[in-house]
């Protein structure tokens, strides 16, 4: 995935463009701000946005990242939408959607957790951390063969059972990800967002 211009200039505008309205709009910000600071003239701005992003916290640089994502996928005109958290970034996955829990709806949206790595707050109280009575389909993936991930999806499907999810299943992997597994997992991903996730089609 190449991101667009409009992802680019989000990112680099860090946090002055976390709350933006549009990508025009943080671009116009960014550059009001650049115009009223005289210094700025002798300034290097490729260097300084480079700076910035290096001092900005890992987690809202990518939590502005996202958000840019699936702004372009809107103006593209995508209606369905899967977020799909590999490893660690599941952690990542679950705050966005911490921070748009009221605009997620059980059609058009979809998370798919592969052998999340969540920190204990997340497993142990995942119906809180989603909502309880979370409306979207969630697939959880993790590897069987491991008994950390075994015993963290068992705290995360006991949560989200207790926590009365729409949708969530759990499916369980053999063998660790790359690992001569890819087309069957593909399959079983396609399979369940036909199933679970079908979305709407726009007439």
């Amino acid at each position: 995935y190449t991101a667009s211009e409009a992802i680019t200039r989000a990112t680099a505008a860090g946090s002055r463009s976390y709350n933006y309205s549009s990508n025009d709009d943080a671009t116009t910000e960014a550059s009001k701000e650049s115009q009223n600071d005289e210094s700025a003239v002798d300034i290097n701005l490729k260097e300084n946005d480079t700076q910035e992003a290096n001092t900005m916290p890992y987690q809202e640089r990518a939590l502005i990242h996202v958000q840019a994502a699936m702004d372009h996928l809107a103006q593209q005109g995508f209606q369905n939408i899967a977020l799909i958290a590999i490893g660690q970034s599941a952690e990542l996955a679950v705050e966005y959607v911490q921070s748009r829990e009221t605009e997620i709806k059980n059609k058009g949206f979809a998370l798919i957790l592969l052998e999340p790595k969540l920190p204990y707050q997340f497993n142990s109280n995942f119906s809180t951390a989603l909502g309880n009575g979370f409306p979207a389909p969630v697939l959880d993936i993790y590897r069987s063969s491991s008994r950390v991930q075994s015993e963290d999806a068992d705290e995360r499907k006991a949560s989200a059972r207790a926590g009365k999810f729409q949708a969530y299943q759990q499916l369980n992997l053999s063998a660790p990800l790359g690992s001569g597994t890819d087309n069957f997992l593909n399959k079983r991903i396609k399979d369940w967002l036909s199933r679970y996730a079908p979305g709407e089609e726009q007439k």
